[in-house]
């Protein structure tokens, strides 16, 4: 029943350490709009060197001396002497003040609640890299490769350009003719960025492969297998439908912006269309989607929702974003990019869900922070692995 105060105690700390996101602001600001106490009650914390001053005068004081100044200074007279409880006395409004402003002197008390983020040491992000697998077996570190031509197969040449990614350049009569199989994968902590021989451009997250012929063409389509997950820019081309096969479901496009994410260890395949149209389908159904729709693919049925499409390729742009997203879900992502283990210490059934942005260009600590300023999860880093208690 509490949780909702503690909750926005919580953001009201994070707010005066500076640590809101914009998700957490919209919050608290909706918040503070409910009501003139709930407003008086975050001005009289608003400076921070207010909030430390008044921490000072009662950390030698125990919680329950706490808990009563803070309610004689509400009804602005000492406490009660009677034995009846005083929370009868409050209304529902004062008493969950009461715990808000209790909530913020016991999460600023030198207990460190809210320092729950403990580095042996920390984690430094992925990188742009991948491993490119050629038809003969040979592999190629993109990473070690030097900028310029790095393969080349029946009139198609495989070039690594300045800015680090690979472009298939070729005529097109090789389209035709080159079936020799490529697989590009990235492994945790790396993303990476390709041009396909239809000048289609894929970004690869981490933990990730693409498999396709060199010339891309099978059987008239363009063909491309996908574990993990990547976000496409296709090119229009009417004659020659673009396919991505992932985890028995295929997506069908002619030329549009799309994000599949389809790996092993999640619940679903989750196609994501930002531009265009696309054709979702498995051996039993077909669904259309549009822009802003996702289809959840999962058990052999395909649902379809409506979603804001730019939040499911921020990863792309170097951002991590959630929107009412599971721990779970979040720290496997996490895993992905920072190529860490993670360790639940009787979290494991967690049911907070958590909304926010940050850069993925940041060390683990960062991300790990967001988790800290509004939840009580406790995080402690060793190595490559993150434990996870309460």
């Amino acid at each position: 029943m509490l949780e909702k105060e503690f909750h926005i105690s919580r953001l009201i700390k994070a707010h005066l350490k500076g640590g809101l996101n914009a998700m957490q602001e919209l919050e608290l600001n909706a918040w503070l709009e409910l009501s003139e106490d709930n407003r008086r009650l975050f001005n009289d914390f608003n400076l921070e060197q207010e909030v430390r001053n008044k921490i000072n005068k009662y950390e030698s004081a125990n919680k329950a001396a706490i808990w009563s100044k803070t309610m004689s200074r509400l009804n602005g007279h000492k406490p009660l002497k009677s034995t009846t409880p005083l929370w009868y006395k409050l209304t529902a409004a004062v008493a969950a003040v009461v715990i808000i402003l209790s909530s913020i002197y016991f999460f600023s008390s030198n207990d460190g609640i809210l320092e729950q983020v403990d580095y042996v040491n920390d984690v430094l992000p992925g990188k742009s890299s991948a491993t490119l697998t050629l038809g003969n077996g040979d592999k190629i570190s993109l990473e070690q490769a030097i900028n310029g031509k790095i393969a080349q197969d029946s009139g198609i040449i495989i070039t690594k350009t300045a800015d680090g990614g690979i472009i298939y350049q070729t005529d097109k009569n090789s389209l035709k003719s080159s079936q020799e199989i490529n697989t590009l994968s990235t492994g945790r902590g790396q993303t990476y960025m390709l041009t396909l021989p239809d000048h289609s451009k894929v970004w690869m997250n981490a933990s990730s492969s693409l498999t396709y012929s060199m010339g891309l063409l099978q059987k008239g389509v363009r063909l491309i297998k996908l574990e993990g997950e990547a976000y496409f820019e296709v090119s229009k081309d009417k004659m020659h439908p673009f396919i991505v096969e992932s985890n028995g479901q295929q997506v069908k496009v002619l030329g549009t912006h799309f994000n599949i994410s389809s790996y092993a260890e999640d619940e679903a395949t989750q196609t994501t269309l930002l531009e265009g149209s696309v054709e979702v389908r498995n051996k039993l159904n077909i669904r259309i989607l549009k822009p802003n729709q996702q289809a959840r693919y999962a058990a052999g049925d395909i649902q379809i929702k409506n979603v804001n499409a730019e939040s499911f390729v921020d990863w792309k742009n170097g951002v991590f974003s959630f929107e009412n997203e599971s721990l779970q879900s979040i720290m496997r992502k996490v895993a992905r990019w920072y190529d860490v283990e993670v360790v639940y210490q009787g979290t494991e059934e967690e049911t907070q869900t958590f909304s926010g942005t940050v850069s993925k260009s940041s060390n683990v600590s960062k991300v790990l922070k967001t988790f800290n300023d509004s939840s009580d999860l406790k995080f402690k880093i060793e190595g490559r692995k993150i434990f996870i208690s309460r």
